[in-house]
Protein backbone atom coordinates (compact mmCIF):
# COMPACT_ATOMS: atom_id res chain seq x y z
CA UNK A 1 0.00 0.00 0.00
CA UNK A 2 1.69 3.19 -0.89
CA UNK A 3 1.13 5.96 1.20
CA UNK A 4 2.75 9.10 -0.18
CA UNK A 5 6.01 9.08 1.99
CA UNK A 6 8.93 10.50 0.33
CA UNK A 7 11.90 8.77 0.71
CA UNK A 8 14.96 10.85 2.57
CA UNK A 9 18.48 10.63 2.19
CA UNK A 10 21.13 12.19 4.44
CA UNK A 11 24.73 12.78 2.93
CA UNK A 12 28.00 14.30 4.40
CA UNK A 13 29.00 14.30 0.12
CA UNK A 14 26.41 16.31 -1.81
CA UNK A 15 27.89 16.52 -5.03
CA UNK A 16 28.59 13.00 -4.93
CA UNK A 17 25.01 11.75 -4.27
CA UNK A 18 23.71 13.95 -6.75
CA UNK A 19 25.98 12.81 -9.55
CA UNK A 20 25.19 9.19 -8.49
CA UNK A 21 21.23 9.39 -8.48
CA UNK A 22 21.54 10.62 -11.98
CA UNK A 23 23.84 7.65 -13.00
CA UNK A 24 21.48 5.05 -11.44
CA UNK A 25 18.28 7.47 -12.68
CA UNK A 26 17.07 7.87 -9.28
CA UNK A 27 14.71 10.90 -9.43
CA UNK A 28 16.24 13.35 -7.75
CA UNK A 29 12.29 15.40 -7.49
CA UNK A 30 11.07 12.33 -6.28
CA UNK A 31 13.66 12.25 -3.07
CA UNK A 32 14.52 14.95 -0.03
CA UNK A 33 18.14 14.88 0.57
CA UNK A 34 19.50 16.60 3.63
CA UNK A 35 23.06 17.82 3.49
CA UNK A 36 25.20 20.35 5.35
CA UNK A 37 24.62 23.86 3.68
CA UNK A 38 26.67 26.84 5.36
CA UNK A 39 28.78 30.17 4.58
CA UNK A 40 31.87 28.49 5.51
CA UNK A 41 31.73 25.49 3.96
CA UNK A 42 31.73 22.85 7.18
CA UNK A 43 31.47 19.40 5.94
CA UNK A 44 30.50 20.39 2.90
CA UNK A 45 32.08 17.66 0.90
CA UNK A 46 33.81 17.94 -1.80
CA UNK A 47 33.32 21.56 -1.35
CA UNK A 48 31.34 24.68 -1.00
CA UNK A 49 31.48 25.72 -4.64
CA UNK A 50 30.86 22.21 -5.88
CA UNK A 51 27.55 21.24 -3.23
CA UNK A 52 26.14 24.54 -4.04
CA UNK A 53 27.16 23.68 -8.11
CA UNK A 54 25.04 20.72 -7.42
CA UNK A 55 22.32 22.38 -5.61
CA UNK A 56 21.97 24.72 -8.27
CA UNK A 57 21.74 21.88 -10.90
CA UNK A 58 18.39 20.57 -8.71
CA UNK A 59 15.27 19.75 -10.77
CA UNK A 60 13.14 21.55 -7.72
CA UNK A 61 13.23 22.37 -4.05
CA UNK A 62 14.15 19.15 -2.09
CA UNK A 63 17.19 19.75 0.43
CA UNK A 64 16.73 19.96 3.64
CA UNK A 65 20.09 22.17 5.21
CA UNK A 66 21.40 21.16 7.87
CA UNK A 67 24.91 22.46 9.88
CA UNK A 68 23.44 25.54 8.77
CA UNK A 69 25.45 27.65 11.90
CA UNK A 70 28.85 25.21 10.82
CA UNK A 71 28.59 23.81 14.50
CA UNK A 72 28.57 27.41 16.33
CA UNK A 73 30.41 28.75 14.29
CA UNK A 74 28.85 30.97 12.44
CA UNK A 75 25.93 33.65 14.35
CA UNK A 76 22.67 32.69 13.55
CA UNK A 77 21.79 35.89 11.40
CA UNK A 78 24.71 35.07 8.98
CA UNK A 79 23.93 31.46 8.54
CA UNK A 80 20.14 32.31 7.67
CA UNK A 81 20.73 34.95 5.46
CA UNK A 82 23.30 32.53 3.38
CA UNK A 83 20.68 29.85 3.24
CA UNK A 84 18.16 32.18 1.91
CA UNK A 85 20.31 32.90 -1.02
CA UNK A 86 20.52 29.64 -2.29
CA UNK A 87 17.95 27.44 -4.79
CA UNK A 88 16.09 24.45 -4.28
CA UNK A 89 16.15 24.65 -0.17
CA UNK A 90 12.96 22.71 0.46
CA UNK A 91 14.12 22.98 4.31
CA UNK A 92 16.48 23.89 7.39
CA UNK A 93 17.09 21.39 10.74
CA UNK A 94 18.87 23.33 13.50
CA UNK A 95 20.42 21.86 16.61
CA UNK A 96 20.16 24.32 19.98
CA UNK A 97 20.82 23.40 23.02
CA UNK A 98 19.71 25.98 25.24
CA UNK A 99 16.28 27.45 25.79
CA UNK A 100 17.20 31.05 24.20
CA UNK A 101 19.17 29.98 21.60
CA UNK A 102 16.33 28.24 20.32
CA UNK A 103 13.35 30.65 20.72
CA UNK A 104 16.19 33.27 18.97
CA UNK A 105 16.85 31.07 16.13
CA UNK A 106 13.90 29.63 15.27
CA UNK A 107 12.31 33.01 15.56
CA UNK A 108 14.88 34.45 12.92
CA UNK A 109 14.45 31.36 10.37
CA UNK A 110 10.36 32.30 11.07
CA UNK A 111 10.92 35.88 10.11
CA UNK A 112 13.80 35.57 7.40
CA UNK A 113 12.85 31.67 5.60
CA UNK A 114 8.65 31.60 5.42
Amino acid sequence: MKRGITPGFNTGNFALLVEKFREWDIGLEDVVIAAPFNKVGFQMVPSREECEKALAGLPKPNVLAISILAAGYLKPEEAVDYIAGLPNIKGVAVGVSKEKHATETFRLLRKKLL
